[in-house]
This record gives structure tokens, sequence and C-alpha cells, in this order.
């Protein structure tokens, strides 16, 4: 059978659908992180604990890394808080400098948080297309833990029409083990109603269909995240085309090719979308004349 391919196709893309693996923030998602940013929005909010918000601003170190973590002090030994905007928050409520005293406050910081999250300019249109358009596979490999990626996508998904959770065939997150919350997410029934809701949630995380976890010493950019998530992709996809790794470290674009994702690309700050389009440009996954429709859109977002 003679197959005729149009110009911005392959046969790659015909027989076997591409996997495209996008890192959240900063790849796709706008996500305001800066600490000294949302200091500034935490101060306005809570005007009476600028004292206790100075602690937590002040209270880090980088890991080895070079990722800011808080300074915790667990069973008298000092150690990092794992990643995660949600979790990182709890065990510095439990463990960190005056971190008791912003108990009261932490779960609505996490929500002003992720109520500053929004897709890039252009991410809902590119992720609706590439998946109702050109059927592609989408997956979000991500260092967010369970109710930071909750919250966010719920905040996200009320402004975009549900693009943003529909799109994925499942989500890879950095979520401790049983063990290791249990061990130290410990309920006091002392603790203010939010906070300890917001602990229990954490640790009632579960896997499921399309969420998947990633042990906190397996997050990326270690090699066992990218065994894990080639795994599940074998599994939840066993005849899927070219893996596409997206995300805005380098370090992670670098710990996906030595894990045989050679197709990874690294995503420059202020120009992720456009980084993103040219990429899937030269995996022929994406042309102007082919998908004429989606670079107007695009072009209409960003005159």
């Amino acid at each position: 059978m003679l197959v005729l391919l149009k110009k911005g196709e392959n046969r790659l893309s015909i027989n076997k659908m591409p996997v495209i693996c996008f890192d959240l923030d900063n790849t796709i998602i706008d996500s305001c992180t800066i600490w000294q940013r949302n200091a500034l929005i935490f101060g306005q909010a809570f005007p009476f604990q600028l004292p206790g918000l100075w602690a937590l601003y002040t209270q880090q170190a980088k890991d080895k890394y070079g990722i800011f973590r808080f300074k915790l002090t667990v069973n008298n030994r000092p150690e990092l808080a794992p990643s995660g905007a949600g979790l990182s928050l709890v065990c510095y409520g439990l463990y960190g400098k005056k971190g008791r005293q912003l108990q009261q406050v932490i779960p609505a910081m996490l929500d002003i948080h992720c109520a500053y999250t929004d897709l890039l300019p252009g991410a809902a249109l590119l992720l609706h297309y590439l998946v109702h358009t050109k059927k592609y596979t989408i997956v979000y490999a991500t260092n967010k833990d369970y109710l930071t990626y909750t919250i966010t996508k719920k905040k996200i998904d009320r402004r975009h029409n549900n693009i943003f959770g529909n799109a994925p065939t499942f989500v890879l997150l950095a979520h401790p083990t049983k063990d290791f919350l249990d061990a130290r997410l410990i309920v006091d029934q002392a603790m203010p109603v939010s906070f300890q809701r917001m602990v229990q949630q954490i640790k009632n995380a579960q896997e499921g269909n399309t969420i998947f976890f990633a042990p906190e010493e397996q997050k990326k950019p270690e090699n066992r995240y990218y065994e894990l998530l080639k795994k599940i992709i074998k599994t939840k996809i066993p005849n899927h085309g070219t893996i596409l790794f997206f995300d805005d470290q380098k370090y992670n674009v670098h710990a996906a090719k030595h894990n045989g994702i050679e197709k990874s690309y690294h995503v420059p700050n202020g120009s992720q979308i456009v980084a993103i389009i040219k990429a899937l440009e030269a995996e022929n996954l994406l042309s102007p004349e082919v998908d004429a429709k989606l670079y107007q859109s695009l072009a209409n977002v960003f005159k």
C-alpha cells in the first residue's frame, strides 16, 4: 500500500504517535515561583506575620543541584525540605525556624502561591491542538508534589476550560513514600485545623490510573526518575513512537538524554512556547503549512 506523506509528516508520526513529555514550571506554566516576589505577595496578605515570613525566606540553603530549599531540624538533625511547594511549606511548618507560628497561614500561602500560577501565553492553544488535532500523547513530567499539582490544576483549569488537566495521558509527580511521610508528617491536634487538613491531604495522596509518584530521592534529575518515566510510558502506551522531553532546567535535559531520551530539549526562559514549536518542527511533528490554523492562532496571541 502506497502512503503519501504531507509536508511536515513522516512515517513515524503516522504509524506510531510520539509521546511529548512536558515539565510544568517555567516550561508550559508561568509559575511565578520566585520566592522574593511571592514574599511581597504574602507580606501584603499577612502583614501581621512579617517576622515569620522573613524567617521563612531567609532560612533556605541550596541543595546539590543549586535549588533553594527550606532548612529544617528533624529529630535534632539538620536536613533540607523536600521539593514541591505544598510539601516544602508543610515541612517548614513542622520543623522550620518559626514554622509553628506560621501554621495558621501556611494553607492560605499555598493557595495564594498557586493562584498566581497560570499557563504561559499560547500554551493552552498548543496543548489543545497537539491532543485534539494532532492526536499526540502528552505527559507531564514534573517535580511538583501531589497537593501543589492538584491545587495548581484546579486554578488553571478554571481559567482554561479544563484544557490543562485533560491534556496528559498521565502525570509523573515527585511525591515521597508513605514511610517518609509517616515518619515526618505527624498530626498534632493542637495544630490549626486547616494545617492538619493540609498534612492529611499530602499523606493520603495515592497513585491512580493517570497519576504516578517518583519518590523524593528519585526526582529529576536522578536517573531513576527517567527510568520510571520510560517504564510507565511503555506500560501505558505500548505502541508509542518517539519520546520527546521538554524542560527549563539544562541539568534535567542532560539527565534525560543520558537516560536514553535522546529527543530532549531545553526551553529558555522567556521563549518557552516558541522553543517547543521549533523543536516539534525539527522533528517533523508540526509545520507552518500543515498546521496553519495553530500558527495563526499563536500569531494572534504573540502579536
